[in-house]
């Protein structure tokens, strides 16, 4: 979903998080629109978004190792039936209830599972959604809208 270019216009004009647009827009024949971009796409901690869906190797990182030691052969198998799947999606409220069942009072490893939901986001992420990224040419279109 691209931001409109009147939106992306405002967002650079206004600044309403100060990151600092301003030094790259004035005066208008030192206007930097690769810099502006590079602004917009840099990914923040100040800015957190849903983690896309993890490989299964990554999940299993997370798994504290006193804690899978104490799986019971049942939590083994359900354990089993997701690490089967290529990808886990740990936003999803059925696949993070289904691991709260697998490590019931196993806190270290579900603290570690809930770190890793979310990732650093970029400003132009915050606005359109995961993944989109804003382009040079695109910033010039909407400054000369």
């Amino acid at each position: 979903m691209q931001l409109s270019l009147l939106d992306l216009k405002n967002e650079l004009n206004n600044d309403p998080i100060n990151i600092g647009y301003a030094q790259f827009l004035q005066p208008i024949t030192a206007r930097d629109n690769f810099q502006l971009a590079a602004l917009l796409n840099l990914r923040r901690s100040s800015i957190q978004l849903p983690r896309e869906p993890i490989s299964t190797m990554r999940l299993f990182s997370n798994i504290n190792a006193n804690d899978f030691l104490l799986l019971t052969t049942l939590q083994l198998n359900e354990l089993h039936v997701v690490v089967t799947m290529p990808t886990i999606d740990l936003n999803d409220l059925s696949i993070r209830q289904i691991l709260q069942g697998i490590f019931v009072n196993k806190t270290s490893t579900l603290q570690n599972f809930a770190s890793i939901r979310n990732r650093d986001g970029s400003r132009y992420e915050q606005l359109t959604s995961p993944g989109e990224v804003v382009s040079s040419n695109y910033i010039s279109q909407a400054l000369e809208s």
